[in-house]
């Protein structure tokens, strides 16, 4: 009783009673559906055993009550670790709750009292772990000195545990050598999991060839504010990732409840991220309808972020902030084009899906090619000519006779059989991007004809440019001048048009301009009809741009390798804590730029006559919030043999 009002013990009985007062207001103002919930009710009980193990330490370690010894001070310290990491646990799940059923609740004060309740005991929880403190609360000088030379010496160590092991009996045992380890080993691999260093496991092929599916990956999060465990709420940011490097988040469509990737039960909500950790990597128990795993975490790479604007052309990315110009990624300093090309299953086995091939690359760089040989004005002044001719060609009086020799060749042709030269190729790239079993004939056959595929797609071309000659011909009568309303529209730019709107105008420009070249010759009687030639340049040309608007089949590379400018607003940038983010293998990559459904828009949205060309496309542009980011890739774990720091 001596050291009853020791400075030392006084230093720490006046926060324990400011703990044990704090846990009973705690307890007195719990939000009232906490005591209408199983873990609400948990929870209180929770409560009730730290604060009776509050006031128990209190009373023993002032020496009101008998003076504490080691037997003790181990036993109330283990006990009170446990109940404070429980309180917590069940005093937040309430919230979760809440949260999850997007019901009104108290919000952000009520998580912090919760982690105020959990923070204080634990801070002296740890005070109390001192050597100094031992000395004053249960050990003696001598029991603290053996008790330093047992964990040094081995042989010592043994001992000691061999005469625990007899005191503690079977339970006992059960419990220390079993129970408790493997309970401290999961809060350790949590801990260090949630605020330090998380382990991952890449679900796609978006930044193939550095990522493969199914590679380990480590991810720094200290710095990058972890979350408050178990909440959406952040705790403070150290730093920010920059541009170029390599992030991991929540994929948004996590935090949609109307979405398939929302949480199946508040249990996956509690326990998904528990079991990931816990089982590096291996299980997720949460899965979509089908039975797919989640992509619930996903892996990009950080283009943009506040201040700028971005578009992609042909594959490469542009960039522009405010008063500044538009600049390729690869032209910026310490930045460069991250986008991968050229990515084929027969050259690359490793890789599971990829619907490019080297022939339809190929296609479309030379729909490519073909408009940057023209500038807009050029353009402009072709077009405005073949226009004036074709208005001429088709006039009222002519209109019914033309119409009779479009409509015997649409008549003598089934579509189905027409379309057949499309399923034919696009029965040619499935077989292409899947390596299937092909004897050697077949496989040689498809690398040698893919040219006369493609040729006969030319024929499917012709019919539908036909059908829609028709179409507008009928527009045409049953309203006259409505072929001079669809055609007056010549292109324009606006004030600082992006590389993306700079092509797309000369493409729909050049698109309308083959249209009506070819349209002109069947109305002068350059083409046979029964016998087109699939080889004209404006045959050609109309099939190139077919293919790069809207690919062939199970290739639609259009919205892959493009992007409008994103914010679409001349004035506006990406805002404050909001990401842009890509995939390096941009035709296998669910990112920034993607996720919305299949529609066919104009490729010059200020050009919606029926002469615009269209372009399929998914677009769904959006930015990954700063607190949906988890931290940074630094370490790439698994495979071994690729093991490699970033």
């Amino acid at each position: 009783m001596s050291k009853k009002f020791d400075k030392k013990r006084l230093s720490l009985l006046i926060p324990m009673g400011g703990w044990i007062l704090f846990l009973l207001l705690s307890l007195l103002f719990m939000p009232l559906y906490s005591w209408k919930t199983v873990s609400g009710l948990i929870s209180v009980v929770m409560r009730i055993i730290l604060i009776v193990l509050a006031i128990l330490g209190y009373l023993r370690f002032s020496g009101m009550k008998k003076d504490p010894d080691s037997h003790f001070y181990d036993n109330w310290r283990l006990y009170t670790g446990y109940a404070i990491i429980l309180t917590y646990v069940f005093s937040i799940l309430p919230q979760v709750v809440v949260e999850f059923y997007r019901i009104e609740g108290v919000g952000i004060f009520y998580t912090l009292w919760t982690v105020l309740t959990a923070l204080w005991p634990a801070a002296l929880w740890i005070l109390m772990g001192r050597d100094s403190f031992c000395l004053d609360w249960g050990y003696s000088e001598k029991e603290l000195k053996e008790r330093k030379e047992i964990q040094k010496d081995k042989k010592k160590k043994k001992e000691w545990q061999k005469q625990k092991k007899a005191q503690r009996g079977f339970w006992g045992n059960l419990w220390a050598e079993w129970v408790e380890p493997l309970v401290g080993a999961v809060l350790w691999v949590l801990v260090i999991n949630h605020f330090i260093f998380q382990l991952y496991q890449i679900p796609s092929e978006s930044l193939f060839p550095t990522f493969q599916v199914g590679d380990r990956v480590l991810v720094e999060k200290l710095r990058f504010a972890p979350n408050v465990p178990l909440t959406q709420y952040k705790l403070p940011r150290i730093t920010k990732p920059k541009i170029g490097e390599i992030v991991i988040f929540t994929n948004p469509k996590m935090e949609d409840p109307e979405s398939d990737y929302y949480y199946n039960s508040v249990f996956s909500r509690v326990f998904k991220t528990f079991v990931y950790m816990i089982t590096l990597t291996n299980v997720d128990i949460d899965k979509m309808p089908n039975g797919d795993p989640k992509e619930s975490m996903l892996v990009k790479r950080y283009i943009a972020g506040e201040g700028e604007k971005v578009c992609l052309l042909n594959d490469k990315v542009y960039k522009k902030s405010p008063g500044g110009k538009w600049t390729a990624m690869e032209d910026m300093e310490g930045l460069r084009e991250f986008g991968k090309v050229g990515l084929y299953l027969n050259d690359m086995p490793s890789l599971q899906r990829q619907f490019e091939t080297p022939e339809t690359r190929e296609l479309y760089l030379a729909a490519a090619k073909r408009v940057d040989q023209y500038s807009l004005p050029l353009l402009q002044s072709l077009y405005g000519e073949e226009r004036d001719r074709f208005l001429s060609n088709y006039t009222a009086d002519r209109i019914p006779s033309l119409l009779n020799g479009t409509a015997d060749y649409l008549d003598n042709r089934d579509p189905l059989s027409v379309k057949q030269n499309l399923y034919q190729f696009s029965t040619f790239l499935y077989k292409r991007t899947r390596l299937m079993n092909l004897s050697a004939q077949d496989r040689d056959y498809l690398y040698t004809n893919w040219r006369l595929l493609i040729k006969g797609y030319g024929s499917t071309v012709m019919y539908e440019e036909i059908s829609d000659l028709v179409t507008a011909l009928a527009g045409e009568m049953n309203s006259p001048g409505y072929l001079g309303e669809q055609l007056a529209y010549e292109g324009r730019l606006g004030r600082e048009p992006s590389p993306y709107e700079d092509f797309m105008v000369r493409m729909n420009l050049l698109y309308k301009l083959l249209k009506l070249q070819l349209y002109n010759a069947l109305a002068e009687g350059d083409i046979d009809l029964s016998q087109p030639d699939l080889a004209s340049d404006y045959i050609s040309g109309l099939t190139e741009i077919a293919v790069y608007t809207q690919g062939i089949g199970i290739f639609t590379p259009f919205d892959e390798a493009n992007f409008p400018e994103y914010p679409a607003a001349e004035s506006e940038y990406i805002g404050a804590k909001q990401y842009f983010v890509l995939g390096d293998n941009r035709y296998d990559s669910l990112d920034s730029r993607l996720g919305g459904e299949y529609a066919l828009v104009p490729i010059d949205p200020h050009d919606t006559g029926d002469f615009a060309c269209k372009a399929g496309e998914s677009w769904d542009p959006h930015t990954i919030p700063l607190n949906l980011v988890h931290g940074r890739l630094r370490f790439l774990l698994y495979p071994f043999g690729r093991m490699k720091v970033f």
